[in-house]
């Protein structure tokens, strides 16, 4: 197969590096080549194409069988207008580039904060979708641009929705325990859906090989956890008093979008067959703390 990854970052890379060892051939797109030694290693072949113009977009040459689209979200401060002409235009500017190719499979990657929902209940992809926050409504506009595409020119795209990615190097919330910056938020009820880096990789390349074309999938391990829990939970392990407590507030710390909801993964399990390589955060977190205490 040859394959183009559409912003080619930290999950990209590592995707890419599995295709190529399963010998597929791959090509990255961003708008810069990067130059992080991750990505200089992995031996993607890397093309700066700045997809909010149609026409740069013929840099991205020859035929490809299947397209991944993971959108760079930039931070919240970031223009409105400027982050939904990347991430909108962009993408529109994609789907319209794969019309008349013969592309098998085209998955956008999402994120779970399209869910809203705020009641602790459990979210599966049959859930409305009514974002809370600037970000999760830009994520929706980009799900119904790609799925318009799938309805109106057959593009045979999928989506597949993130919850809050980590791993090696994106270890913030240890990094913050560690630094004795992290705090129990209010009750520390707030509730946290994640998925390791190897797990997304993993779910993507199960979607590209057998997602079924318009359909959506959840990609977030088994367990969400709680803050308190969490922190409970690094506490012990690392052998470290609790944070402090901190009134919930404008100056709130934790990441998060407001939301109070546990994502099912149970759709990707049964239908793709996916088995994940770290089911909780307790498998995932032990290996980035050993990996930083070896550093």
């Amino acid at each position: 197969m040859r394959v183009v990854i559409f912003g080619c970052g930290y999950v990209g890379v590592l995707l890419g590096r599995e295709l190529m060892r399963a010998e597929h051939q791959v090509v990255g797109v961003n708008r810069m080549v990067p130059t992080d030694a991750e990505s200089l290693a992995s031996g993607i072949e890397f093309v700066a194409v700045d997809v909010t113009q149609p026409e740069a977009l013929r840099a991205v040459s020859g035929v490809f069988d299947w397209v991944v689209l993971d959108v760079p979200i930039e931070p919240a401060d970031a223009k409105e207008e400027s982050r939904r002409r990347l991430c909108v235009e962009g993408c529109r500017n994609i789907t319209n580039w794969m019309v008349g190719q013969p592309v098998k499979k085209a998955v956008l990657l999402s994120c779970v904060s399209v869910y809203g929902q705020t009641d602790g209940s459990k979210v599966n992809e049959m859930s409305p979708t009514v974002p809370l926050t600037a970000q999760g409504r830009l994520w929706l506009e980009i799900e119904r641009v790609w799925l318009g595409a799938v309805e109106r020119s057959r593009v045979p795209g999928v989506v597949l929705r993130a919850a809050e990615v980590y791993g090696p190097g994106r270890v913030e919330r240890i990094r913050e325990y560690v630094a004795r910056e992290a705090r129990v938020w209010g009750r520390g009820e707030q509730l946290i859906n994640m998925i390791h880096r190897q797990d997304v990789v993993g779910c993507l390349r199960g979607v590209l090989q057998s997602g079924r074309v318009g359909d959506v999938y959840n990609a977030v391990d088994d367990e969400p956890v709680t803050e308190l829990y969490l922190l409970r939970w690094l506490s012990e392990t690392l052998g470290e008093d609790m944070p402090a407590s901190a009134e919930v507030g404008a100056e709130r710390g934790w990441r998060g979008d407001g939301t109070m909801k546990r994502v099912s993964n149970r759709k990707i399990k049964a239908e793709l067959g996916y088995v994940f390589k770290n089911p909780t955060f307790r498998q995932g977190y032990t290996a980035e703390i050993r990996r930083m205490e070896e550093e």
